[in-house]
């Protein structure tokens, strides 16, 4: 599972130089983005590679209501292919989230621990998802949606949480964005959890709470003052 990103450290300019965009939508980085909220997508057509903000939670085209994206804002990678909601996006409309760090929770016997987890060598990360258009009847309003995909945790994740994100390296950037690829099990071998180097950083339980934002969310468990990363 992933439910929650940090996007607090991604720059413009980082993001243009790493992922090579030729179109930029600004947003505002933040420390806590919960699914429903908008987070930065990445996607190819034949001629640009754009970023723009999507709603966290896809929505299918078939959906009848809004609400559906709340419970699909993760598709599993070992099922992605075959599941309704997220087949065709997979096979034609698949993009990269690019997040400064990611959150997950250990279960403890007496508390959930949170931590952030972040690529060790400082580039952002590149999170594998499928993206979907949905009409909203009520508004008229074309919403545009995403989720990220989720594997098997590797070695190092494992300590913590039995899921991950998949996470791509930049050889994969232009295959996996490439609407024209849709050889499922080349897609599905692109998604293997690999031995990413990970800084894992216990973090205190303010970030618990999906409605705090800011520095706090980073705050090392148990220290007094912010610490970490930065």
């Amino acid at each position: 599972m992933c439910g929650r990103l940090c996007t607090a450290f991604l720059s413009p300019e980082q993001l243009k130089h790493h992922f090579s965009l030729d179109l930029f939508a600004p947003f505002t980085p933040r420390y806590n983005i919960a699914p429903s909220l908008p987070i930065p997508v990445i996607r190819q057509t034949e001629s640009q590679r754009s970023l723009s903000l999507l709603t966290w939670g896809l929505i299918p085209h078939w959906a009848k209501e809004r609400k559906s994206g709340l419970y699909t804002f993760n598709a599993r990678a070992e099922t992605v292919s075959e599941k309704p909601t997220f087949r065709a996006a997979f096979k034609s409309r698949r993009c990269l989230i690019p997040a400064s760090a990611f959150y997950e929770w250990q279960a403890l016997p007496e508390h959930k621990q949170a931590y952030a987890i972040r690529r060790r060598d400082g580039a952002p990360l590149a999170l594998a998802g499928v993206w979907e258009s949905w009409f909203d009847p009520a508004t008229g309003a074309q919403v545009e949606s995403c989720a990220i995909i989720t594997v098997a945790a590797n070695a190092q994740m494992q300590t913590i949480h039995q899921r991950m994100p998949a996470i791509l390296e930049v050889e994969q950037y232009r295959p996996w964005l490439d609407p024209q690829l849709r050889d499922v099990t080349v897609l599905q071998g692109m998604l293997e959890a690999r031995a990413v180097e990970l800084d894992l950083l216990a973090v205190s339980g303010y970030v618990n709470d999906a409605r705090h934002e800011g520095e706090g969310c980073l705050q090392p468990a148990g220290a007094g003052s912010m610490g970490g990363w930065g």
